[in-house]
């Protein structure tokens, strides 16, 4: 997601359609990344589709690879890992199957870690020939929504990639050097009262009790989305809850020693509110009709948020959780967006 674009299409939500939607290549890169990323704890992303960049051999040739992803080394981009992507609908008979294979065992070439991401149902259909070097990520395909991102096979090289150095030397010049031009999101947890005090000020702030949370507002910068979320305690055994709004940063993150106008105008707040950002809506202050999300076990089965990561106030989460999450409420608020 490029920074300062938050776009959803509404006029595709709201007409109903009577065909099945194919997923396509495309609808898989950015969520992938995003996850990937997460749970590597890498710091930079391409998507590289059509941009070859992995040298393969002596003759200087390049292959293609659909995600690139890396290490901030200095103030350039250290390449570590490449994903090739295959949808179910693209992945049917054998000649599809060689085919990935094939591409992925040319790019062993030029960096360490090769990936293939393929539907879940797909992968028994060659995992038994499928070489140790490269690594296997499977995802669930939920109307044009991947998600269930999950590895199920590690690459193990026995080999040293030859053409490292000539690739890293080509990323460089493709990619560049560091730029933090990635659009974040960060799900914001509160009650109500301290939300009013948010949409007053536009403002949003975290208290100097979390370290976690002041750790995300840190990386927070403007062009970052925020997705907020009302804590209503328990009714029934349950978490009850409301998503109602999204936001998007609009300042870098400043630390200030009043505690911000939370503790001052909310007479049962105690806390200091150290790190604060400034923000606007991105469709409106709080939508009319705010979505909930289930929780047996703990964890919503869609999204595969829990309820322990609200309890910080603040926390980073993936494009396709966001995505999930922000259909449901522009489904719900339809006629008021139009």
């Amino acid at each position: 997601m490029n920074a300062w674009i938050v776009y959803i299409d509404l006029d595709q939500i709201y007409q109903k359609r009577s065909w099945h939607k194919c997923m396509n290549e495309v609808d898989v890169y950015k969520p992938l990344a995003s996850w990937f990323k997460q749970q590597r704890k890498l710091e930079w992303s391409e998507i590289t589709h059509e941009n070859p960049c992995i040298v393969f051999n002596e003759d200087d040739e390049k292959a293609e690879v659909d995600v690139c992803l890396g290490k901030h080394n200095k103030k350039n981009l250290e390449l570590t890992d490449v994903i090739h992507v295959k949808t179910r609908d693209n992945l049917q008979g054998k000649k599809d199957r060689y085919q990935l294979i094939g591409k992925a065992k040319l790019t062993l070439a030029g960096v360490e870690n090769v990936w293939l991401a393929v539907e879940k149902s797909t992968y028994n259909t060659f995992r038994d020939g499928l070489d140790n070097d490269i690594g296997v990520i499977t995802y669930e395909e939920k109307g044009d929504i991947p998600t269930n991102f999950s590895i199920r096979k590690e690459p193990q090289r026995t080999d040293k990639t030859k053409f490292s150095k000539e690739t890293q030397d080509l990323c460089k010049k493709k990619f560049g050097t560091v730029i933090e031009s990635k659009q974040n999101v960060f799900l914001c947890s509160m009650h109500d009262d301290n939300w009013d005090i948010c949409v007053k000020h536009k403002l949003w702030g975290v208290p100097e009790t979390s370290s976690a949370a002041i750790s995300a507002i840190s990386r927070s910068k403007p062009g970052d989305i925020l997705l907020f979320r009302l804590n209503k305690g328990k009714k029934n055994k349950k978490v009850w809850e409301e998503f109602v709004s999204i936001w998007i940063v609009t300042s870098k993150a400043q630390q200030v020693i009043d505690g911000g106008p939370w503790k001052k105008e909310n007479p049962d707040e105690t806390r200091k509110f150290v790190w604060q950002v400034k923000m606007h809506p991105v469709y409106c202050e709080r939508f009319s009709n705010s979505v909930q999300l289930n929780y047996p076990k703990g964890m919503d089965q869609e999204t595969g948020l829990t309820t322990k990561m609200y309890w910080s106030g603040m926390v980073e989460i993936t494009d396709t959780q966001y995505q999930i999450i922000s259909k449901r409420l522009i489904e719900a608020n339809l006629k008021e967006l139009q």
